[in-house]
């Protein structure tokens, strides 16, 4: 063998090496952060599959009645918080971020509207495109 060649397959095994490496030396990707509102959401919907886990274990014998009832209980005020606290951070715009979007359109000259049918209309407009009202 001559000496380039060899050069080559050690070049060749160092570039495999690294590609087979490359998921241990990158680090691991991080899941997407997840707001209040999502984290809620699951809770709730793995209390409701514990809910009806322990349901199909009574019905099926594997839990006595007593205990399921407990128990269940117990899952149903859990889900009413969760419930409780999703309702607390619905995701509704207060007022004062309504009136700024108003405020924020009427500067940027949008906010002109046929006052017959409602459709927004242009500056310079003496009648609307969709009624054909008079402005």
């Amino acid at each position: 063998m001559t000496t380039g060649s060899i050069l080559f397959s050690l070049a060749l095994l160092l570039l495999v090496g690294l590609f087979i490496a490359r998921p241990f030396l990158l680090p691991a990707p991080r899941p997407p952060r997840q707001s209040e509102r999502q984290i809620l959401l699951a809770q709730q919907e793995a209390l409701l599959a514990q809910i009806q886990a322990i349901d199909f274990d009574v019905e099926t014998g594997k839990v006595m009645p007593e205990d399921h009832t407990a128990e269940r209980h117990h899952l149903l005020h859990q889900a009413a918080q969760i419930m409780a606290e999703l309702e607390a951070t619905a995701a509704t715009p207060s007022a004062q971020a309504i009136e700024a979007a108003v405020r924020d359109l009427r500067q940027k000259g949008h906010g002109r509207f046929c006052p017959q049918c409602g459709t927004a209309v242009g500056v310079g407009d003496k009648f609307c495109a969709s009624c054909g009202g008079l402005f």
